[in-house]
């Protein structure tokens, strides 16, 4: 792991993973798609319904005023947040055909058209992510090909939603 750089500011597009768990941890429920379901589904070799039972919860959304299926949590994280693959400061399943979020996070975060972190990732004028700031500097155009090639990661990202029934 390399050493951060001093006053890494927000246009900063250098990154390498420090594996600090936040983002698997701390960030919020992590949202997987219907066929990310049913890719780790067949990975696990168990059916959709089992899946769901060991692995999901409903997360009630204030914005949307929805429900949308999350990974349960971390047993150990009271606070609801992260993911329930998350164990021992690595995830269970990072070989494994992982969600696309994890694949590309935190690249996702990074807006294009201003060149900079989104607003909403950046915390007392610092991104959240403790390896950004470190590493090599990715291009716009490979940050571009990756969000690409990963159509469904960001803001415009598809979750299972239900309506509330409250």
């Amino acid at each position: 792991m390399s050493k951060p750089r001093e006053n890494t500011i927000i246009y900063d597009r250098r990154f390498e993973c420090q594996r600090c768990g936040f983002c698997c941890s701390e960030m919020g429920p992590i949202y997987p798609s219907a066929d990310e379901v049913c890719i780790l589904a067949k990975y696990f070799g168990i059916s959709e319904f089992a899946f769901a039972i060991r692995y999901l919860r409903e997360v009630y959304d204030l914005q949307t005023g929805m429900y949308k299926i999350a990974f349960k949590s971390d047993s150990s994280n009271i606070n609801g947040r992260g993911c329930i693959f998350y164990r021992d400061n690595s995830c269970a399943i990072y070989n494994s055909p992982r969600i696309e979020v994890c694949k590309v996070f935190p690249l996702n975060h990074f807006d294009l058209d201003s060149k900079q972190w989104e607003r909403n990732f950046i915390l007392n004028g610092k991104p959240f992510c403790a390896g950004i700031g470190i590493g090599r500097e990715w291009s716009l155009d490979e940050i571009k090909d990756i969000k690409n090639a990963y159509p469904n990661v960001g803001i415009k990202t598809k979750t299972q939603i239900n309506p509330s029934t409250g």
